[in-house]
């Protein structure tokens, strides 16, 4: 049996030109009535629901042509008011090849737009309507669309109740992680956001809790990184973008990110202090509670994050120049493996800064303060016989 939903928004009336013409060719339109909430309500009747949908229309020919198009889909139109002047308006202008589609709305004055609460009897529309809070949690209710990315097996995007676990995601949804690796974090929430762990995997995925682990929902972003990832770089990965996305009207977002961008990229590259972290907080705190906007305010989130659960790999880069990943550049060591070195000489004839030498049929040798960590002697080795230390 079908269940009541109920619908609330604005339908429009899209004046669409034929085919692929622009706005100056056309001589005429094409008409459609629709809306984003209008066209769930005719989704959820499509599904056998009691599909409501709610609005203000005029009395006239074109309002009473947007209430016949929901009902030609099953759509009941009990409660929408009538009264108002006009329907609102906009107009497509498809795109073709390279040029993009262009929309212009027309919908001031509307009779939605100029709608009054005392037009609606919500005791009678909601009556019944309880379809959606029983998905999700209290404080939660419904779905959530997320885009599931990173080290996992099945990519793509999905959506679950408010309330599911990242286990439940990672491992039943997503099939786990790639050739079996280790699971390390999951960024949540987009550049913006956090970085959960393994023992986090298991909490319910609403608002209120991802809040309560220094990260957001946002839009729903979710980058699984296995063993093989470098919280490190990840944190300045994110900050590198949020910095550049900064507008600049605000100080401690303008100059706080830069700041910490700074830092970030010294420790990557082996030139950290231990002083660098207690800087980091302190700048990641100074941003948040002072930035203007919630870009701002949610952009040292990675930094946060990860200082809070793998400050050990902060304190590797810095004191032991050290990155377990093998991910920055800089930290790394290549060394020639001599029981499958067979003495070809060919990472020496390839290698950009002669860090390499040796007799041919005879092992190799990298001298490391030379060795400007690109990679080409590993490329070009056939026998695998060079590694990364880290």
């Amino acid at each position: 049996m079908g269940k009541k939903v109920v619908t609330l928004g604005e339908i429009m009336l899209r004046l669409s030109t034929p085919g692929n013409t622009r706005f100056v060719q056309s001589d005429s339109f094409d008409v459609v009535y629709g809306g984003g909430e209008a066209n769930v309500a005719v989704s959820c009747a499509n599904y056998g629901h009691d599909a409501y949908f709610v609005t203000k229309l005029p009395k006239h020919e074109i309002g009473q042509s947007a209430v016949n198009a929901l009902r030609k889909y099953g759509v009941k139109t009990d409660f929408i008011a009538r009264g108002g002047d006009r329907v609102g308006i906009y107009y497509l202008e498809t795109g073709a090849s390279m040029r993009p589609s262009k929309v212009i709305y027309d919908r001031a004055h509307s009779a939605i737009a100029e709608a009054d609460a005392a037009d609606f009897d919500f005791d009678a529309i909601m009556e019944g309507a309880d379809w959606f809070r029983t998905i999700g949690t209290e404080g939660s209710p419904g779905t959530k669309t997320f885009s599931l990315t990173g080290a996992i097996e099945n990519t793509g995007l999905i959506e679950v109740p408010m309330g599911t676990s990242l286990r439940h995601i990672i491992y039943d949804i997503g099939g786990g992680l790639k050739s079996g690796a280790a699971f390390k974090g999951v960024q949540i929430g987009g550049p913006s956001g956090g970085c959960l762990i393994e023992d986090q995997i298991d909490r319910p995925l609403d608002f209120d809790s991802v809040k309560s682990l220094d990260a957001i929902m946002g839009s729903g972003g979710l980058v699984v990184m296995d063993e093989n990832t470098c919280m490190v770089e990840v944190a300045r990965f994110f900050m590198n973008f949020t910095q550049r996305e900064s507008c600049g009207k605000c100080v401690p977002c303008r100059e706080g990110t830069k700041r910490m961008l700074e830092i970030l990229e010294r420790i990557v590259e082996g030139k950290g202090e231990m002083s660098d972290l207690d800087e980091l907080e302190e700048l990641a705190t100074m941003v948040q509670s002072m930035a203007l906007c919630g870009l701002g305010k949610s952009a040292p989130l990675p930094v946060i994050s990860t200082l809070k659960r793998f400050r050990n790999e902060y304190e590797e880069h810095i004191r032991d120049k050290k990155c377990r990943a093998k991910v920055c550049t800089a930290l790394r060591q290549f060394h020639i493996n001599p029981e499958f070195c067979i003495g070809c000489g060919k990472c020496a004839k390839n290698c950009p800064a002669a860090a390499i030498s040796g007799k041919i049929k005879h092992p190799y040798h990298i001298d490391n303060e030379l060795c400007i960590k690109c990679g080409t002697c590993k490329d070009n080795c056939n026998f695998d016989a060079i590694y990364v230390e880290a």
